[in-house]
């Protein structure tokens, strides 16, 4: 996750190739794009980029997020 200060709010989801093939990569995204919606209004103005590792597609949907809101509050420092 890379955060930049700015006037507005955009997001950008990122997987590579080591995540898996296509249907892998994008099931990756989908999966980012669901634990952001509800930090949305927690996380302020800015630029958010999220990049999907390969373990998140072995990873339980409660340990993504417990893991997501930690790193939020690290960013938000």
């Amino acid at each position: 996750m890379f955060y930049l200060k700015d006037e507005n709010l955009k997001f950008g989801f990122i997987s590579s190739k080591r995540v898996g093939n296509s249907v892998k990569r994008s099931r990756s995204r989908r999966v980012l794009r669901s634990l952001v919606a509800p930090f949305c209004k927690k996380m302020g103005s800015g630029y958010w980029v999220f990049i999907a590792k390969e373990q998140i597609l072995k990873s339980s949907y409660k340990k993504l997020t417990l893991d997501f809101n930690r790193g939020l509050n690290y960013l938000k420092r």
